[in-house]
């Protein structure tokens, strides 16, 4: 049986390896379903193939509120804002999330970011000296309410809450804290 490999040799009969994938690649990868709604298809709906360029399947409409945009309407793109996003160039969605396990606890989240960070260095650090390590993700990507996902409930407006996963300094009183 002969061996098939794609044009940038992470596959063989067919399998594709995302690790293999460039760092936007594998990103384009967990974009096509976390980049959010506001976008316009270029391509046929699912005719997308990982390890081509996502921007040759849709095309990200502007957002509406580029200084605050909506936590739901796209993580992958909020990511890509960070700072640590920016001033890496392996840093990817995988950095953090490892799609062969389930859920983990914010402290285990915590910990990779001090693979590059020092507690220490934490503003916050002096008030509450170690315990701050295990409190990085509490404070630098809060838990928002979603206007994307809504549902009115026994007369109440109730609105989903998500991760915010534009990593960066929050100021305080936006509800962003230690959990």
């Amino acid at each position: 049986m002969e061996k098939k490999t794609n044009s940038n040799d992470s596959s063989i009969d067919g399998i594709l390896n995302p690790a293999k994938f460039s760092r936007d690649r594998q990103v384009d990868l967990c974009a096509e379903c976390h980049n959010g709604i506001q976008r316009v298809g270029l391509k046929p709906s699912f005719s997308f193939i990982p390890g081509r360029p996502l921007g040759e399947y849709f095309k990200a409409l502007p957002s509406f509120d580029s200084e605050h945009p909506d936590v739901h309407g796209n993580q992958v793109g909020l990511l890509q804002r960070s700072k640590c996003y920016l001033s890496s160039d392996k840093m990817s969605c995988s950095t953090c999330h490892d799609v062969h396990t389930s859920g983990q606890s914010l402290e285990s989240y915590s910990l990779k970011c001090l693979n590059c960070h020092n507690w220490q260095n934490c503003a916050i650090a002096k008030k509450m000296g170690h315990q701050i390590a295990n409190q990085c993700i509490g404070c630098h990507m809060p838990v928002e309410e979603t206007n994307v996902i809504v549902s009115q409930t026994a007369g109440q407006v109730v609105h989903a809450k998500m991760r915010n996963h534009w990593i960066k300094i929050y100021p305080t009183g936006t509800g962003a804290k230690p959990e």
